[in-house]
């Protein structure tokens, strides 16, 4: 036994479509170059930026992980040596300090990096965050700069914090581009 059979058939009626004509519509005039250039050179930036700051975009909750991140365009080894040549890592960017003793970096075979011992001041913590400033490799041209807390130990961390370390990596960033 088959149910086709067993139904009845289905009468379907005839339609018909009709077309409505649309007016021509005028095409949008071009950008002027200057606009394009502009906007090209914005998004380049955003994206440039959202490449750089890698931290808060990596699979990192910005409140259990204190690790922020920036890429460079320079080898780990040179932008370290230009970071502390004179054994001594001292930076401030307005209330925010920090300070490193260049003669106690160490390289991590592990994590590709060379680590610098060294200390954060923040204007509403105290003590001064016992900090690790690693200068990493990521390929034969490029590095990262990577601030992270020398704890292993989970906290909750203040968003603040984020923007106190991105000032700081900014302000790193901005001084090796400065000794190219």
């Amino acid at each position: 036994m088959r149910p086709e059979r067993d139904l009845p058939a289905i009468l379907v009626e005839d339609y018909s479509q009709e077309r409505v004509p649309r007016p021509l519509q005028a095409r949008p005039p071009a950008p002027r170059p200057e606009v394009v250039r502009r906007l090209t050179s914005a998004l380049t930036a955003m994206k440039h930026d959202y490449e750089r700051t890698i931290g808060t975009h990596r699979d990192f909750h910005p409140r259990t992980h204190s690790r922020v991140e920036h890429r460079i365009d320079r080898r780990a080894d040179d932008a370290l040596a230009d970071l502390c040549h004179d054994t001594a890592l001292r930076l401030s960017v307005g209330p925010l300090r920090l300070t490193g003793d260049a003669s106690r970096a160490q390289y991590d075979t592990v994590e590709h990096e060379y680590r610098l011992p060294c200390r954060l001041h923040l204007p509403w913590s105290w003590p001064d965050l016992p900090m690790w400033l690693a200068v990493g490799e990521i390929s034969s041209t490029r590095g990262a700069l990577r601030l992270s807390l020398r704890s292993r130990r989970r906290m909750r961390y203040p968003v603040r914090y984020f923007h106190a370390a991105h000032a700081v990596l900014t302000s790193l960033e901005s001084r090796l581009t400065r000794t190219v």
